[in-house]
């Protein structure tokens, strides 16, 4: 009977050290590995990646999109104003540009500040000589994609007849039904034959001469084709 007794009492024993060691236990692993993966989440989110486009060909819509100029002179006042596209489009191949040809309406351009004297000039054969040469163009050659619609671009612009090869950044977003570029870069103006004012061929000029660059600013909304 005794023994009975005691081997009850020690079973009893085992059973209260067990729900003891039970209870101090902490489930904690669960909770860790949550906040492990919303961690790496966060962590992969702020990476940037390269802005993919919807492949295809872009038209470029004429109505919104303006290539803007800049010059001015060694001494004295500066210059801006515009001049329309004729026609341009855009190719993207595998997400990313992959060429592009534009046709700029030089007969089309203007001074902002509307001097008629000044507008006529920049038409003549003194410098862009619509009369012979209305149109400029410019031929995608290579676009190499970088992150956040970064582009590296080569290209050749010809203008009056003159073609040699230009580099420049450019920057191209998706939109609703196309893609938008925008883009900045410098001319030097005497490699297309644009030499009036030109130090390098004329002397003493005084404050009549003009700077051989200029600043182009180009900013352009695309419609993707169906």
């Amino acid at each position: 009977m005794k023994q009975t007794l005691l081997i009850i009492l020690l079973g009893l024993g085992l059973v209260a050290l067990a729900v003891y060691i039970t209870s101090r236990v902490k489930p904690a692993a669960k909770d860790d590995n949550k906040r492990a993966s919303a961690k790496i989440k966060v962590e992969g989110d702020s990476q940037s990646r390269p802005v993919a486009l919807l492949d295809g060909s872009y038209q470029l819509d004429l109505n919104v999109s303006w290539l803007t100029w800049h010059g001015e002179k060694v001494i004295g006042k500066s210059h801006t104003g515009t001049t329309a596209f004729q026609s341009g489009s855009l190719q993207v191949q595998d997400g990313k540009l992959s060429g592009g040809e534009f046709i700029i309406d030089v007969a089309s351009l203007k001074d902002n500040d509307n001097i008629e004297m000044l507008g006529n000039h920049l038409k003549s054969a003194d410098f862009f000589d619509v009369a012979h040469y209305p149109t400029a163009k410019l031929l995608i050659t290579k676009a190499e994609a970088g992150k956040d619609g970064h582009y590296k671009i080569d290209a050749d612009l010809t203008i009056k007849d003159v073609t040699a090869p230009v580099s420049f950044e450019a920057i191209l977003s998706p939109t609703v039904n196309g893609l938008s570029a925008t883009s900045q870069f410098e001319i030097d103006r005497t490699t297309w034959g644009l030499k009036y004012g030109s130090g390098k061929f004329f002397q003493n000029l005084g404050d009549n001469m003009i700077n051989d660059e200029i600043v182009f600013t180009v900013d352009l909304q695309a419609t993707r084709a169906n």
